[in-house]
Protein backbone atom coordinates (compact mmCIF):
# COMPACT_ATOMS: atom_id res chain seq x y z
CA UNK A 1 0.00 0.00 0.00
CA UNK A 2 2.81 2.42 0.84
CA UNK A 3 4.51 1.83 -2.52
CA UNK A 4 1.39 3.19 -4.27
CA UNK A 5 1.65 6.52 -2.43
CA UNK A 6 3.54 9.46 -3.94
CA UNK A 7 7.19 9.87 -2.94
CA UNK A 8 7.71 12.31 -0.05
CA UNK A 9 9.14 15.70 -1.01
CA UNK A 10 10.76 16.37 2.38
CA UNK A 11 13.14 14.01 4.18
CA UNK A 12 13.54 14.57 7.94
CA UNK A 13 16.28 12.93 9.98
CA UNK A 14 16.37 13.48 13.75
CA UNK A 15 19.92 12.66 14.78
CA UNK A 16 19.32 12.72 18.54
CA UNK A 17 20.14 14.74 21.62
CA UNK A 18 23.70 15.41 22.72
CA UNK A 19 25.11 16.88 25.91
CA UNK A 20 27.73 19.56 25.40
CA UNK A 21 30.92 19.44 27.40
CA UNK A 22 32.51 22.40 29.21
CA UNK A 23 34.51 23.02 26.06
CA UNK A 24 31.82 22.69 23.40
CA UNK A 25 34.46 22.13 20.71
CA UNK A 26 35.41 18.79 22.31
CA UNK A 27 32.89 15.97 21.83
CA UNK A 28 31.62 14.19 24.93
CA UNK A 29 31.10 10.43 25.22
CA UNK A 30 29.27 8.91 22.24
CA UNK A 31 29.28 12.13 20.23
CA UNK A 32 30.44 12.21 16.65
CA UNK A 33 33.91 13.67 16.24
CA UNK A 34 33.98 16.78 14.05
CA UNK A 35 30.30 17.64 14.43
CA UNK A 36 27.34 16.81 12.26
CA UNK A 37 27.84 19.25 9.42
CA UNK A 38 29.77 17.10 6.97
CA UNK A 39 29.67 17.82 3.25
CA UNK A 40 27.78 15.95 0.57
CA UNK A 41 29.14 15.20 -2.87
CA UNK A 42 27.17 17.50 -5.21
CA UNK A 43 26.95 14.66 -7.76
CA UNK A 44 25.02 12.48 -5.29
CA UNK A 45 21.36 12.12 -6.37
CA UNK A 46 18.87 13.86 -4.07
CA UNK A 47 16.50 11.57 -2.20
CA UNK A 48 14.07 14.42 -1.54
CA UNK A 49 13.43 17.95 -2.75
CA UNK A 50 14.39 19.16 0.74
CA UNK A 51 16.47 17.28 3.33
CA UNK A 52 16.29 18.36 6.99
CA UNK A 53 18.63 17.02 9.66
CA UNK A 54 17.97 18.00 13.28
CA UNK A 55 19.91 17.61 16.51
CA UNK A 56 19.23 18.87 20.02
CA UNK A 57 22.28 20.12 21.88
CA UNK A 58 22.10 20.45 25.66
CA UNK A 59 24.07 23.64 26.29
CA UNK A 60 24.68 25.51 29.54
CA UNK A 61 21.82 27.92 28.74
CA UNK A 62 19.39 25.10 27.93
CA UNK A 63 18.63 22.80 25.01
CA UNK A 64 19.03 24.16 21.47
CA UNK A 65 17.48 22.67 18.34
CA UNK A 66 19.90 22.89 15.42
CA UNK A 67 18.69 22.22 11.88
CA UNK A 68 20.59 21.66 8.66
CA UNK A 69 18.63 22.08 5.44
CA UNK A 70 19.91 20.97 2.05
CA UNK A 71 18.31 20.96 -1.39
CA UNK A 72 19.14 20.78 -5.09
CA UNK A 73 19.49 24.34 -6.37
CA UNK A 74 17.72 23.29 -9.56
CA UNK A 75 14.54 22.48 -7.60
CA UNK A 76 14.39 25.15 -4.88
CA UNK A 77 15.89 28.56 -4.44
CA UNK A 78 17.35 29.86 -1.18
CA UNK A 79 14.49 32.35 -0.69
CA UNK A 80 11.87 29.56 -0.73
CA UNK A 81 13.84 27.48 1.77
CA UNK A 82 14.41 30.54 3.99
CA UNK A 83 10.67 31.29 3.95
CA UNK A 84 9.86 27.69 4.90
CA UNK A 85 12.47 27.74 7.68
CA UNK A 86 11.09 31.03 9.03
CA UNK A 87 7.51 29.74 8.99
CA UNK A 88 8.59 26.50 10.69
CA UNK A 89 10.52 28.45 13.35
CA UNK A 90 7.46 30.62 14.02
CA UNK A 91 5.27 27.51 14.35
CA UNK A 92 7.72 25.83 16.74
CA UNK A 93 7.99 29.06 18.79
CA UNK A 94 4.19 29.17 18.97
CA UNK A 95 4.08 25.58 20.24
CA UNK A 96 6.67 26.40 22.90
CA UNK A 97 4.70 29.47 24.00
CA UNK A 98 1.51 27.40 24.14
CA UNK A 99 3.06 24.62 26.22
CA UNK A 100 4.55 27.19 28.61
CA UNK A 101 1.06 28.64 29.17
CA UNK A 102 -1.14 27.53 32.05
CA UNK A 103 -3.95 26.28 29.80
CA UNK A 104 -1.82 23.97 27.69
CA UNK A 105 -2.32 20.27 27.50
CA UNK A 106 -4.67 18.28 29.58
CA UNK A 107 -5.71 14.69 29.56
CA UNK A 108 -7.70 12.78 26.95
CA UNK A 109 -9.61 9.51 27.38
CA UNK A 110 -6.71 7.67 25.73
CA UNK A 111 -4.58 8.56 28.79
CA UNK A 112 -6.82 6.25 30.85
CA UNK A 113 -7.24 3.02 28.87
CA UNK A 114 -8.55 1.06 31.86
CA UNK A 115 -11.60 3.32 32.25
CA UNK A 116 -14.52 4.26 30.06
CA UNK A 117 -14.55 8.04 30.42
CA UNK A 118 -15.61 10.67 27.89
CA UNK A 119 -13.69 13.86 27.17
CA UNK A 120 -16.55 15.88 28.71
CA UNK A 121 -16.44 13.82 31.94
CA UNK A 122 -12.67 14.16 32.10
CA UNK A 123 -12.84 17.95 31.58
CA UNK A 124 -15.41 18.25 34.37
CA UNK A 125 -13.30 16.10 36.69
CA UNK A 126 -10.20 18.23 36.04
CA UNK A 127 -12.18 21.45 36.54
CA UNK A 128 -13.42 20.17 39.92
CA UNK A 129 -9.90 19.06 40.89
CA UNK A 130 -8.52 22.55 40.11
CA UNK A 131 -11.22 24.22 42.21
CA UNK A 132 -10.49 21.86 45.10
CA UNK A 133 -6.73 22.47 44.82
CA UNK A 134 -7.23 26.25 44.96
CA UNK A 135 -9.25 25.97 48.18
CA UNK A 136 -6.40 24.10 49.85
CA UNK A 137 -6.57 21.37 52.50
CA UNK A 138 -9.31 21.47 55.15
Amino acid sequence: ELAALPAPQIGFNYLGRFTATADERQPGPWQPVGGLDGGVDPRMPASHTLEISAVVQDLAGGPVLALTLSWPEELLDADAVEELAGTWTAMLSGLVAHTDGGDAGGHTPSDFPLTDISQHELDEFEKTAKKTARKGPK
